[in-house]
C-alpha cells in the first residue's frame, strides 16, 4: 500500500511537470507565433487564450488519468482491508473496476477450484490407499487358485479368478488416472462377469453406440468413473428385484462432449432420496470420501470429481422412476488420445 502511495505521488509529480511544460511550449506558441497579440497591445488577450487553454488540457489530465488512477488506489486499499470494492462511485473508474472486479473473482474461483481438486485428490488416494494390498501378492495367490481349479476341473473357478486378477489389476495400477472409455469398458465388463457368478445370471448388461467407434472408444476419462455407476445399479436397482433385470449403456457423443447413459429396470428411487441425492449433487461445498452403503465410491464424489476436474458443464444427472429404474447420464469433455487412435 506504501509502494501504491509513492506511485501516486510520482505520477502527481510527472503531471505536474507535464503541465509546466505545458506552460512553456503554449508560452513560446503565443509569444512567438502570435507575437502580433503583444505588440499591438493585446497581452491580456495573449494571457487569457493561454489560460484557457490550460485550464482545458488541466481538466482533461485531472479528469481522465489522475481521478481514475487515485480511486482505483482507494479501491485496492479497499480491498486489502477487506472492504466491498463496490462502493466507489465514480464513472471514470467503473470499467476498470468492473475488469478487475471480474479477474480477481476468477482468480479466487480457480484458486478454490484447484484447492478442492487438491482435497479431492488426497481423500481419493487416501481411500485407495486403505484398500491397496501387495499387488504381486494377489496376483500370485490368484494364480495359484486358478491353476489348482483347472488341475481339478473346475473351469469356473478359474474363469473367475482369471477375471478377478484381471479386475485388481486395473483398478490397483497407478500409470494412469485417466483412461481411455475402451478400457474403462473392458473393465466393467470383468467386474459384470464376476457378479454374474453371485447373482446366477439374474441380469444382462448391454452396450448401444450411437456414434462410430472411433468416436468414443479413445476418448480419455477419469479411471473408475462409470464403474461405481454400474455397481450402484446392481445392489440399488437390480438385486432387489425379483424377475430379470436388465443395465444398459448409451454411449453419445457431439463435437465437444462424451455423453454416457447407465440405466437399469431395477426397483428404482423414491422421491424423497432422488431429491436427497439430487441436493448432494449440488452441494459444492461437501466433498467426501464417504461410501454409498459400503458399495465403492459414491456417486456424489464421482460427481464432484467430474466437476473438480471439469467444471460445472460436466457431472452426473439422476432421474428415476420408483418401481421401473433409474438412468444416470454421465458428461465428459470429448478428449482424444490421438496417438491411440492413429494406431487403433
Amino acid at each position: 500500500m506504501k509502494k501504491r502511495k509513492y506511485n501516486l505521488l510520482v505520477l502527481s509529480v510527472g503531471l505536474f511537470l507535464v503541465f509546466i511544460v505545458l506552460i512553456l511550449v503554449l508560452n513560446i506558441v503565443l509569444f512567438g507565433k502570435f507575437g502580433r497579440l503583444i505588440q499591438t497591445g493585446n497581452i491580456v488577450i495573449a494571457i487569457v487564450l493561454e489560460l484557457i487553454i490550460l485550464f482545458f488540457v488541466f481538466v482533461i489530465f485531472r479528469q481522465y488519468i489522475y481521478i481514475p488512477v487515485k480511486q482505483l488506489n482507494r479501491t485496492l486499499d479497499k480491498w486489502e482491508n477487506g472492504s466491498d470494492s463496490d462502493e466507489t462511485a465514480h464513472k471514470g473508474v467503473y470499467l476498470i473496476e468492473d475488469r478487475i472486479n471480474g479477474l480477481i473473482e476468477e482468480l479466487m474461483k480457480s484458486m478454490e477450484r484447484e484447492h478442492k481438486e487438491a482435497l479431492l485428490r488426497q481423500q481419493f488416494q487416501y481411500a485407495e490407499l486403505q484398500n491397496q494390498i501387495n499387488p504381486h501378492f494377489l496376483y500370485n495367490t490368484l494364480e495359484t487358485i486358478r491353476g489348482q481349479a483347472i488341475i481339478d476341473d473346475n473351469y469356473k473357478i478359474a474363469d473367475m479368478t482369471e477375471t478377478l486378477a484381471k479386475y485388481f489389476r486395473y483398478n490397483i495400477s497407478k500409470n494412469k488416472d485417466d483412461v481411455t472409455v475402451e478400457q474403462e469398458l473392458e473393465n466393467i465388463k470383468n467386474y459384470i462377469h464376476i457378479q454374474q457368478y453371485r447373482f446366477q445370471d439374474r441380469f444382462r448388461y448391454q452396450v448401444y453406440a450411437h456414434v462410430p467407434h472411433e468416436e468414443y472408444a479413445y476418448c480419455l476419462i477419469p479411471k473408475m468413473t462409470l464403474q461405481p455407476i454400474v455397481e450402484n445399479s446392481i445392489f440399488h436397482g437390480i438385486e432387489q428385484k425379483v424377475d430379470m433385470g436388465n443395465i444398459i449403456m448409451h454411449i453419445d457423443a457431439n463435437q465437444d462432449k462424451l455423453i454416457i447413459i447407465v440405466a437399469d429396470n431395477g426397483v428404482g428411487i423414491s422421491p424423497e432420496k432422488l431429491e436427497e441425492l439430487n441436493q448432494k449433487l449440488n452441494e459444492k461445498e461437501n466433498l467426501t470420501t464417504a461410501k454409498t452403503e459400503q458399495h465403492g465410491i459414491a456417486m456424489v464424489n464421482v460427481h464432484h470429481r467430474l466437476q473438480m476436474l471439469y467444471g460445472e458443464d460436466f457431472g452426473l444427472e439422476i432421474r428415476s422412476t420408483q418401481g421401473y429404474g433409474t438412468e444416470v447420464e454421465i458428461t465428459f469433455p470429448k478428449t482424444i488420445n490421438k496417438e491411440l487412435e492413429e494406431n487403433g
